[in-house]
């Protein structure tokens, strides 16, 4: 795994502190309160044979760049927001820490008859 940068610190992911994955991205409990969405790469395993997806992977990190240092500070405390933007080596954007959400359901569970 790459060297990950959180508030300027050196960040160790471990896989078992994985906790979820989705489409762009991984997710990791950070053990003090908050998440860390780790964008996936065009060179992430989840896109080996599937060409489209990992340029759409480095289309959307492209994008962060500079939508989340934009993103409004200052929101109510119900809104669930990036607290931190992770950055690689190269001081790129390659992920964000925030809040960790327990007990939430997932909205792709609404798609399945069983989960509305």
């Amino acid at each position: 795994m790459a060297t990950i940068y959180l508030d300027g610190q050196r960040l160790r992911l471990d896989p078992s502190q994985a906790i979820g994955k989705g489409g762009e991205a991984d997710i990791y409990d950070l053990g003090d309160g908050r998440a860390l969405k780790l964008f996936k790469t065009a060179s992430h395993p989840d896109f080996a044979g599937f060409p489209d997806q990992a340029k759409a992977a480095e289309r959307k990190i492209a994008e962060h760049q500079r939508k989340l240092p934009a993103f409004p500070k200052g929101l109510p405390s119900h809104v669930i927001a990036p607290l931190a933007l992770a950055k690689d080596q190269n001081a790129q954007i390659v992920g964000y820490a925030m809040p960790l959400v327990k007990g939430a359901t997932e909205l792709a569970l609404y798609a399945h008859r069983n989960g509305r």
